[in-house]
């Protein structure tokens, strides 16, 4: 049965259905729609533009101001009271309602202070400028945490302008969500809209100072009130406290729990904060950006910092901000009202506000709103830097392959030729993944949220996302060309101000993904599609992708493409998935880089840094927990009491425990203290290595340390395709007469049975306590260079790369004879293929017996291989791939 529940919730949101039909109207002309911080409320530098609008005298303009339904009067008061008798048209719309998709579809400008919702999709025509709220000193965007940002910077690559008023905060948000050089966005520096109500030539006829601080899930209503009554007993008689705490957490203090003060008043939300600080003694914050709004004035400003250290460790701040801030830090509110009094203006806080308020004046909000009405290039600044923009979907960075060479090729290719962007959702990557994206040397944009669009080409688009049999359902005529129609639509919305010259689908699997290539195909955006793998034998065996959409994806893509030709080759010849007459582009090849010199420093560097962190996903412990009389013990005992108890024994008595980890203690103790750096007081010794290593990863340091002991090693995933059935007999078949040897499994994921079946395996083997299987590791390479030889066992690879690295890493080879790897050994290098690795027959115990004959001859060095040969070729091969 289809499910329908994406469909449902497109349809229940009906405004958002209509959205979508209002963008095919004509664009109304001289409308402007304006929207203050998703319509919670109508304040900031949208009211102050308003204000402008009114002051413009014969404006022949339409405004459309956005109010949620629960601060609907309150807004349409507000407006009111900007307007007054001016004359300028303006009506307040409902947040969401069928009038606000209507204006938001069809507004010749757009005007917003943080962001619309993720269903936005600027239309030709329109013009909108994103008017930064603030002047950024807590972390945003990227610098704050890899994903969760998307609607943001889907926002500020739609507006054509992105206003903001000092230099700093332009690129700030220029780097925190990844414009530089690939946004149509163009930078403009004016006033602050907002900052001009500061600038007050009233006098109050009362002194007070304004006390913001900044939200907090810790903060209570007892906190804040214990601080309220240090500030109450310090205040000079003659001075009040206003605060105004932040709107997620305005209800924390209520008139009546202020009024037992005689001297504090509380600010409700509706309040203009602004206007009161022009006429203000001074302003108490601590993290909150208006400190650099106030400078404008140079009004007094002291950072009470009364939670600092929490704060920063929640999210961070910008330390060039930090640095320049020149006001004084207290945090005792006595303090705080001490140095408020005591304060004088000088050289640092006028230096402060040249560089972050410079263009705020009075009158400053009449200069935006003239923008806005004309806008003059003259005064924008481009981010575009003219250069071909090429975004690549990677797939969920798992530790595979396949992420492998993805990070591969973006470390051999030159970035600087083309805008390399990755373009993936931040909800697809596990959050064990997440510090790759950190890690990547480009841009990425996450497209962000679902957009609405035609009810049959949602039922079609997201039919072809269920599983495969009902996607087949729609691989055919109009159904299909709805479907992508579709595809094509939401792709265009997550690219919105993002001029894009190829899209490139690099794992070539997931459905999502190549259904949107399959929709812009044939448009002026250029498509290619990998080949990781032998895709029918994937099919046939794994079942893991869906035939209709990648075979629709291999026939409209510009470039199909192989990362060895014997990958095209059984492709064509199954017939099942490409025709190649039907085809509109072209078959190529990019054979994979390997990154051989990274691959060659990591391998050198210790097993003890190499497992640290390291998952264990199986090692046989029994042994050693029968000599503590804890295997067959109470049930009362709990097996992470007795691991530990274990754990501390062992390290307690290192020496006959673990004697070749004591005989290496000193150079594990260096390692590991080095990566904390020189400057660390950090000291490790014997008692603390159980921070680092539990009991398994300690047995295998001690064996990998143990000079008479050897070992082999293989990398790759639980499947069949992977054969770890082929590594376990070939173990088995050696390891009695050759008890010196240790088999190391490293396998990050995978198939659940095969994993059930392998560790149920080695469980039940004779040889269990000599096998040792891990998780993910970031270097395995260190256990190679230690390894006789790498078992390389698949029954079909796309290339088998982490072959290659073992080859990098100076470690023997033992492989079943891939036709990928033969080929690209006797294409790239001067010697048959068989003089870099050892090969087996990829049928029966063939490979079982060429690591036993290796075993009984004794290892023999290989032919060093040319890598930089294979890597010259590669590059070649991935330019050519855009001139197709």
């Amino acid at each position: 049965m289809i499910k329908v529940n994406k469909i449902k919730d497109r349809l229940k949101k009906a405004g958002e259905f209509a959205y979508f039909y209002f963008r095919k109207l004509p664009i109304e002309k001289n409308s402007i729609i304006m929207e203050s911080t998703q319509g919670t409320d109508f304040a900031g530098h949208p009211k102050a533009v308003l204000r402008g609008l009114a002051e413009t005298q014969n404006l022949k303009v339409k405004v459309y101001v956005v109010a949620r339904a629960e601060v609907f009067a309150t807004v349409s008061a507000t407006v009111q009271a900007v307007v007054g008798d001016s004359g300028l048209n303006v009506q307040v719309i409902k947040f969401s309602s069928t009038a606000y998709m209507y204006h938001l579809a069809t507004a010749e400008k757009l005007v917003n202070d943080t962001s619309f919702w993720p269903f936005f999709h600027k239309r030709h025509g329109q013009t909108y400028f994103n008017i930064w709220h603030g002047t950024p000193l807590k972390r945003m965007g990227k610098h704050e945490q890899p994903v969760g940002w998307g609607n943001v910077q889907h926002n500020l690559l739609s507006a054509n302008y992105l206003i903001g008023n000092n230099e700093y905060m332009l690129r700030t948000l220029t780097a925190a969500y990844n414009l530089k050089n690939i946004a149509q966005t163009k930078l403009v520096e004016l006033p602050s809209p907002r900052n001009s109500e500061l600038f007050n030539d009233q006098v109050s006829d009362e002194n007070y100072y304004v006390w913001m601080p900044t939200w907090h899930p810790s903060h209570t209503t007892a906190q804040f009130m214990d601080l309220l009554t240090e500030f109450s007993q310090s205040l000079p008689s003659d001075t009040k406290l206003k605060v105004k705490l932040h709107p997620f957490e305005d209800e924390l203090l209520t008139d009546q729990d202020v009024a037992v003060f005689s001297n504090i008043e509380r600010l409700p939300r509706e309040v203009p904060v602004y206007e009161l600080l022009g006429l203000s003694k001074g302003l108490i914050t601590d993290y909150s950006s208006i400190l650099f709004d106030v400078a404008a004035i140079r009004l007094p400003v002291v950072l009470y910092q009364f939670e600092k250290d929490l704060y920063e460790a929640d999210r961070g701040v910008y330390q060039e901000a930090v640095d320049d801030i020149p006001f004084v830090v207290t945090t005792t509110a006595s303090a705080t009202v001490d140095e408020l009094v005591a304060f004088q203006l000088d050289e640092a806080y006028e230096v402060f506000a040249q560089k972050y308020a410079s263009h705020d004046q009075a009158f400053g909000y009449r200069e935006v709103a003239n923008f806005i009405l004309a806008p003059n290039d003259a005064k924008a600044v481009s981010l575009l830097n003219g250069k071909e923009t090429v975004l690549l979907f990677p797939g969920p960075l798992l530790d595979n392959g396949i992420t492998g060479a993805f990070v591969n090729t973006l470390k051999s290719i030159d970035l600087s030729k083309r805008n390399y962007v990755v373009y993936i959702p931040g909800e697809m990557i596990p959050a064990q993944f997440l510090y790759k994206l950190e890690e990547l040397a480009v841009s990425y944009v996450m497209p962000h949220g679902t957009g609405q669009m035609g009810l049959l080409q949602a039922a079609t688009f997201f039919g072809r996302l269920n599983d495969e049999h009902v996607s087949s359902w729609f691989d055919f005529g109009f159904l299909r060309n709805l479907s992508e129609k579709g595809a094509r639509y939401e792709f265009l919305r997550t690219v919105s101000g993002l001029p894009t010259d190829w899209f490139v689908h690099y794992p070539g699997y997931e459905r999502r993904q190549a259904l949107l290539l399959n929709g812009i195909s044939g448009t002026n955006i250029k498509t290619a599609i990998f080949i990781h793998s032998d895709m029918p034998q994937e099919f046939d065996v794994r079942h893991n992708f869906d035939k209709a959409i990648i075979s629709r994806s291999y026939e409209v893509a510009d470039a199909v493409v192989g990362v060895h030709q014997s990958m095209i080759d059984l492709l064509v010849a199954d017939g099942r998935f490409v025709n190649p007459n039907k085809m509109r582009g072209h078959f190529t090849v990019v054979n994979n880089f390997t990154n051989y010199m990274e691959v060659k420093e990591q391998s050198a560097v210790s097993q003890a840094v190499a497992l640290l962190k390291t998952p264990v996903q199986y090692v046989d412990n029994r042994s050693l927990m029968r000599q503590y009389d804890l295997f067959e013990a109470t049930d009362k005992i709990s097996d992470a009491v007795k691991a530990a108890f274990v754990l501390s024994d062992v390290i307690g008595n290192l020496e006959t425990s673990l004697p070749f980890v004591y005989q290496n203690r000193q150079a594990i103790f260096s390692d590991i203290a080095a990566i904390f750096g020189p400057q660390s007081a950090i000291k490790i010794n014997e008692s603390a290595l159980s921070a680092f290593y539990g009991i398994s990863v300690l047995r295998l340091l001690n064996d990998l340390y143990n000079p008479a002991l050897k070992f082999f090693v293989n990398v790759g995933r639980f499947s069949t395709q992977k054969a770890h059935d082929r590594v376990l007999r070939a173990f088995a078949a050696i390891e009695k007469d050759h008890p010196e040897y240790r088999l190391v499994i490293v396998a990050p994921h995978g198939e659940s049975d095969i994993k059930a079946e392998t560790i149920n395996y080695i469980r039940q083997s004779k040889f269990s306590e000599k096998v040792y299987v891990l998780g993910g590791m970031s270097n395995p390479y260190a256990l190679m260079r230690r390894a006789e030889a790498f078992l390389f066992p698949s029954r079909y690879e796309g290339l088998g790369l982490v072959a290659f690295e073992a080859l990098a890493a100076e470690t023997t080879v033992i492989s079943t004879a891939l036709p990928p790897i033969v080929q690209t050994l006797n294409d790239s290098q001067q010697h048959p293929a068989e003089d870099y690795m050892y090969f087996s027959d990829n049928e029966g115990d063939d490979f079982v017996a060429h690591v036993v004959d290796f075993v009984r001859q004794g290892s023999q060095r290989k032919t060093a291989i040319d890598f930089e040969s294979m890597e010259r070729r590669s590059l070649a091969d991935w330019e050519k791939m855009f001139t197709l």
